[in-house]
């Protein structure tokens, strides 16, 4: 099984220390390859504006994860104009009652939630987390950037998670490579960082350490090419097409035409459901057993984004072709490949 990955959203509150404008580091941001933009409205000196987010939206096309983290509600929410991709919370603290937050997440019609103090016991939030999207766990003080993690936020993710295992959970607060480590481990949906992945000239750098290994290699560094990769027509008998999958022993092959354009493919499961149905398949050819318009994927798509690609189609793949854009089969993706690559 591959391993969960944890969206990254970046905190652009730590940008206001940097030497770059919100601007530039947004754009940064949207390369390297970060998820969301986690957006800290406070009522402390230091904090974002609401008013802004349409302004530097013109900067990035990634989602705004606003964290409204203020004594009353109220003032702030005329401001809120977000899309329905991103992602509002307030305080479990705001102590907002079933039908006010109902309100709320109408007005901001996109993903709703709560976030919780670290000295807030989780019971708290369990009344209310059945209309809830995400909870935001804080690790560290709220509205302040480059604060330490508290690992009691550990056991009340835990907790949280018995109850409502559907709710998606994010954390912010001291999340560098240590802390994600953990967090990874509970399969937390959002690692939410600011000042650890600026702090670096290379951004791209800190989110490695936050994946714990290297997602950013291309499809091109690990697939399987030339000899390696089975290769049938579609005429090839039962036999020759078995052979095939035996001799590169990855459990498929890939059928093309004349031109090594990619038709179809044949796995080995192929062979053994039709064997359940027709005992003797000394007739048929690859054609007959091959899977028309596969999955397939090009060289220079990241391992994060193939992984959660297959994480979005909740598909099982073993084995994905390779295509350049003239649809020639160029290579082989087996899921072994990847974990052998020391990516996960």
């Amino acid at each position: 099984m591959l391993t969960k990955i944890p969206k990254i959203s970046c905190s652009l509150l730590a940008a206001l220390d940097s030497d770059y404008s919100l601007t530039d580091v947004l754009k940064k941001l949207d390369i390297v390859g970060v998820d969301i933009i986690h957006y800290d409205v406070s009522d402390n000196a230091k904090t974002l504006d609401l008013k802004e987010i349409n302004k530097l939206r013109t900067s990035t096309c990634l989602p705004f994860d606003v964290h409204l983290s203020v004594e009353n509600p109220d003032p702030y929410l005329k401001d809120v104009q977000l899309q329905p991709e991103d992602y509002f919370c307030l305080h479990v603290e705001n102590n907002l009652s079933w039908a006010q937050l109902e309100e709320v997440r109408h007005k901001v019609g996109c993903n709703f939630g709560l976030a919780i103090n670290t000295d807030t016991p989780v019971s708290d939030l369990f009344d209310k987390a059945q209309i809830l999207d995400y909870v935001l766990f804080m690790s560290a003080t709220p509205g302040v950037s480059g604060g330490q993690f508290n690992d009691q936020v550990i056991s009340k993710i835990k907790a949280f998670r018995r109850a409502f295992p559907e709710v998606k959970v994010h954390v912010d607060g001291g999340v560098n490579h240590l802390s994600a480590a953990l967090l990874r481990e509970l399969g937390v949906d959002v690692l939410i960082s600011g000042s650890y992945i600026l702090k670096n000239e290379d951004y791209l750098v800190q989110l490695t350490k936050l994946f714990g290994k290297n997602l950013y290699l291309r499809v091109a560094d690990i697939m399987r090419a030339h000899e390696q990769v089975p290769r049938v027509t579609p005429d090839t008998d039962i036999c020759q097409t078995v052979l095939e999958m035996n001799t590169k022993l990855v459990g498929c092959t890939c059928v093309v035409d004349h031109d090594n354009r990619l038709l179809g493919l044949v796995t080995d499961g192929d062979v053994r459901r039709r064997l359940i149905l027709q005992p003797d398949l000394s007739s048929l050819k690859a054609k007959d057993l091959m899977a028309k318009h596969p999955f397939v994927i090009t060289p220079d798509v990241r391992l994060l984004n193939l992984l959660r690609e297959l994480d979005k189609r909740r598909a099982g793949f073993d084995v994905i072709p390779v295509i350049d854009a003239s649809e020639q089969c160029i290579g082989l993706v087996w899921l072994r490949d990847i974990i052998s690559s020391h990516a996960l």
